[in-house]
This record gives C-alpha cells, sequence and structure tokens, in this order.
C-alpha cells in the first residue's frame, strides 16, 4: 500500500488513501474499505493468514469482517519497521552485506511461497493479457507480455509485492533474527487491477526488484552506493528460486522492473510526460 493522503482524524485515528481504497489506523486496529470485488479481497485475506502461518511469515490477524460496508478490521502490529529501512543501511554500509543477503534471500522465499500456496475460487488475466490499452506505457507492457511473459508460470499474484508493504520485526525463531510482515494483497492500479489476477509471477518478481532499482527517497541518491543493489537482487531471486525449483530468467525481470516503473511513474504524475522521464531518468541513469 501506497500513501497518497494521510489525515489524522483525532489522536487515536489516522486516515490514509490508496487507489480509492481507504485505510484507518484506529485505536489497536487496522480498518480497511474496499472499493470493489469485496468478497475476493476477504477470501484472499483469509488465504493470506493461512499461508503465513505454514509458511513463517505474518500477515495482519483479521479480527472482523463488516460485509454491508465493505470492510475488513485487522490486528495492529506493534514495532515493525519498513524493510526499506535495511535496504538503505545497507547501500549505506552501515550493515553487513551477508546478514543483508540473507534477509532478501528470505524475502524471496516468502514470495515463492505465497505463489505457491496460495489459491482462490475464481481467476482473471491481467489487462496486459487482453491489450486495448489507452496510453503509449500500457500499450508497451501489453506489447511486452505477448511477446515475453504469455507462456511463463502463472499463479495467483500479491497484486503489489514491494517496499511499502513489506515489514519486519525483530524474533528469536530463526536465523536471521527478524520476521517478515506481509501485507496488502490488493490491486495497485497500474499493474495489476483484480485481486484474483492469475498471471505470470514475474510481475510479482519484477515488482519487487523495481523497488531495489532504486525506489528510495532523493534525499538519500547522493550517498547510497549503488553498485551494491545487484546482489541484493541476485539474493532475492536466488530464495525465490531455491524454493520455487523455478529457474528465474533475469533479462526478462530487468526489462519487466523498468515497465512497472515507468507505469508506476505514469500514474503517479498523470498528464506529466515531462516529469515522468525526469523520474526515470533518475532512477536508472545511476544503474
Amino acid at each position: 500500500m501506497r500513501v497518497s493522503r494521510k489525515t489524522v482524524l483525532n489522536k487515536n485515528s489516522i486516515k490514509i488513501s490508496w487507489a480509492g481504497n481507504e485505510t484507518y489506523i484506529r485505536d489497536c486496529t487496522v480498518v480497511k474499505r474496499y472499493i470493489k470485488s469485496f468478497d475476493i479481497e476477504v477470501e484472499k485475506a483469509k488465504q493470506f493468514e493461512k499461508i503465513s502461518f505454514k509458511n513463517g511469515f505474518v500477515f495482519p490477524q483479521i479480527v472482523n469482517v463488516k460485509e454491508d460496508e465493505q470492510v475488513i478490521v485487522y490486528k495492529y502490529i506493534e514495532n515493525i519497521k519498513p524493510i526499506i529501512g535495511i535496504y538503505i543501511d545497507y547501500l549505506l554500509g552501515k550493515l553487513d552485506d551477508v546478514y543483508c543477503f540473507k534477509v532478501f534471500q528470505e524475502i524471496g522465499r516468502v514470495l515463492a511461497c505465497i505463489h505457491r500456496d496460495l489459491k482462490l475460487q475464481s481467476r482473471v488475466n491481467s489487462k496486459w493479457a487482453i491489450g486495448n490499452c489507452n496510453d503509449v506505457p500500457s500499450n508497451v507492457m501489453s506489447s511486452f507480455y505477448k511477446k515475453n511473459l504469455r507462456n511463463t508460470r502463472k499463479s495467483f499474484l500479491h497484486n503489489d509485492f514491494g517496499f511499502a508493504n513489506i515489514f519486519f520485526r525483530k524474533t528469536d525463531n530463526n536465523t536471521i533474527g527478524i520476521e517478515f510482515i506481509v501485507i496488502d494483497p490488493s490491486p495497485n492500479n497500474y499493474i495489476s487491477f483484480n485481486p484474483e489476477e492469475y498471471d505470470s509471477i514475474l510481475f510479482d518478481i519484477a515488482s519487487f526488484v523495481s523497488c531495489i532499482d532504486g525506489r528510495a527517497p532523493l534525499k538519500y541518491y547522493p550517498i547510497l552506493n549503488w553498485g551494491k543493489i545487484d546482489k541484493l537482487k541476485d539474493s532475492f531471486l536466488l530464495g525465490y528460486e531455491e524454493e520455487s525449483y523455478f529457474m528465474i530468467n533475469k533479462e526478462i525481470v530487468r526489462d519487466l522492473s523498468y515497465l512497472i516503473s515507468l507505469l508506476f511513474f505514469n500514474k503517479r504524475y498523470s498528464g506529466s510526460n515531462y516529469k515522468v522521464k525526469m523520474a526515470m531518468g533518475i532512477l536508472y541513469s545511476k544503474l
């Protein structure tokens, strides 16, 4: 979930909006209202609860489902930090490299578990399989899909697997000393548009790689060691491959992650080709 607007309603309530959905952080719960496909979102959230328990990561516990309001109430998870913190500290040289490689390898393992175990009653293809898009970046993605993704391995997708939806907290239950919290497996409306999308696993994989490419605050850009990011990508992909027994085509992932970033900025700066080109230039000129 990426935050586009945050409003403090009172000292115990914060409202967050993104992609039309509204989320309220209220006391010890997170209240999320879904604008469409509510029954599928509920089914998917319940599946994620089971998958996380089975595979050693955390998904927020469902406290209540309010069908009349199209709301799911989740238990608020305390003492968690965004995974981007480890990413930035690694590029600043503040953390041991081997430790960070293990962290990103574990993230790859978690995603492979999600793809293997997530089962929903209904499925739809992504819009990229259908084509007929309305703008140049989307048409480029649709063409890329037909050429490179149509025959790749498919599964139900997280839909927005990136820095904004992966957190961690300390634990004594594994060798790396942290456990991961994965949230918000809902469409982000620039790559994914339906919660029950069943399509190429490379969409989720490349979404995370596009974050590793440099989805960090601009204030850090001059001081981060960008030469180190390839090893994080390799660690993430290795973790996925070892869990899934699937060899990932790194060239396709590289090109797909670029297109995902393009669509992300195209949505964020809708109507401004100049801003989109500038953002892409900043992101990829350092690589």
